[in-house]
């Protein structure tokens, strides 16, 4: 080989060691940027179930079934309660989704792992459906005919949608989440 054909030779490999390297780290500041977006929509989760819980205060009772003022002192002795709960229980079903998405994508899935997950996934949804049927029973005790029906109205499509009262089904940052099964529910 003449000196001509090496150096040419050596320009290509040059040239295609720079492309490679910029590759190379155009694509772990791409990853760290997506896993820095990550991190700050899990930071902003409680903000955004709060935010989607206001559908469900008294203001939104108030308004849509004409409470009074006192059937709104009723309402304000369960209602805290139950907002509390859900939102308690929401968080810890988020935190058990993602827990079990990372060990699906593990080298070595654990499939006992995966299963006690899904139990306890299980065990928060059937929690999560009884203190809302509670929290239903209470508002509806407190209603005349009339608002019975528009009470009925308002959580069938939170019952047909499999979302929790309160809560419009957004997971972390926004996304739904799998419920553990294969599917995609809303809000479990």
């Amino acid at each position: 080989m003449n000196a001509d054909t090496k150096n040419r030779l050596m320009i290509w490999a040059i040239v295609f060691l720079a492309v490679l390297n910029l590759s190379t780290l155009g694509t772990i500041l791409f990853h760290e940027y997506k896993s820095n977006q990550s991190n700050v929509d899990e930071l902003n989760m409680p903000e955004q179930i709060e935010s989607d819980a206001e559908k469900f205060s008294g203001g939104y009772f108030r308004e849509q079934l004409n409470f009074s003022d006192e059937q709104m002192d009723m309402f304000r002795g369960f209602n805290p309660r139950f907002r509390r709960d859900a939102r308690a229980i929401t968080i810890e079903l988020a935190d058990l989704r993602k827990k079990m998405l990372n060990e699906m994508a593990a080298n070595n899935t654990d499939s006992a792992k995966i299963e006690v997950i899904a139990d306890s996934i299980g065990i928060l949804h059937k929690n999560l459906k009884i203190i809302t049927f509670e929290y239903y029973s209470n508002i509806k005790n407190i209603c005349d005919s009339t608002q019975k029906m528009k009470l009925e109205q308002l959580f069938k499509e939170f019952f047909i949608n499999d979302v929790p009262v309160g809560f419009n089904g957004r997971g972390v940052g926004g996304r739904h989440q799998g419920d553990g099964n294969g599917g995609h529910r809303r809000g479990n």
